[in-house]
C-alpha cells in the first residue's frame, strides 16, 4: 500500500492530478482510494460555520481561518491523523491513498513518521495566476511547503492532455522506472 501526498498552490491542479492518477492506475487493476485532510474540515465549516461549500473568496478565508488558524494552531497533526486513521482502517482495501490536499510539511513528515509508504508529488500549473487574494496568497496554506524537497515534480502548462503525459511519467516512476 503507497500514499501519494499531491501538493501545490491553490487551483493548480490537485484534484485533477489525483482523478487522472486513479484512472490510470485502475486500469492497472490497482485499488484506489482519494482522501483529503479538508474532508472533515469541510463538514465542520458546513455544519458549524454555515459555509455553503463554495470555494469564493468568503469560503476560502473561512476555510484558512478554521482548518489552519483555529484547528492546527491547537493541535496542528489534527487533519494528518484523521486522515493516518483512516487509511489504517482501510488499508488492506486499497492499493493506493491519493491525499491531494497536502499543504503543510508536518502532513507528509506524519505519515513518513508512521512507517507509511509515502511518495510526496508537487503539481505546478505553469504561467498561471490563480484568483486568490493577496492575503489567501500569504497564508501558510499557500506558502508552508514553498522550500519543502517532494520525491517528484510535475511542471506543465494548462491542459488535461499535457497533465495526463505527465502522470503517465509519474507512474513510470512509481512502478521503479526513471
Amino acid at each position: 500500500m503507497k500514499i501519494i501526498t499531491i501538493s501545490a498552490k491553490a487551483q493548480h491542479g490537485k484534484d485533477l492530478t489525483a482523478s487522472i492518477l486513479k484512472e490510470k492506475l485502475e486500469q492497472q487493476s490497482k485499488k484506489v482510494l482519494i482522501v483529503h485532510h479538508a474532508d472533515y474540515l469541510k463538514f465542520i465549516c458546513k455544519e458549524y460555520f454555515g459555509w455553503n461549500g463554495v470555494k469564493d473568496e468568503k469560503g476560502r478565508s473561512l476555510l484558512q481561518k478554521i482548518g489552519t488558524d483555529k484547528i492546527r494552531k491547537i493541535d496542528p497533526d489534527f487533519h494528518v491523523s484523521i486522515v493516518a486513521k483512516l487509511i489504517n482502517v482501510f488499508a488492506n482495501d486499497f492499493d493506493y491513498f491519493l491525499i491531494p490536499d497536502t499543504r503543510f510539511v508536518n502532513e507528509i513528515e506524519y505519515l513518513k513518521n508512521n512507517k507509511f509508504n509515502v511518495i510526496s508529488l508537487h503539481v505546478e500549473r505553469l504561467n498561471f495566476e490563480n484568483n486568490l487574494t493577496s492575503e489567501q496568497k500569504l497564508h501558510p496554506s499557500e506558502t508552508a511547503l514553498d522550500n519543502y524537497k517532494f520525491d517528484y515534480y510535475i511542471k506543465v502548462e494548462s491542459g488535461r492532455e499535457i497533465l495526463e503525459a505527465e502522470v503517465d511519467k509519474f507512474i513510470k516512476f512509481l512502478n521503479g522506472g526513471h
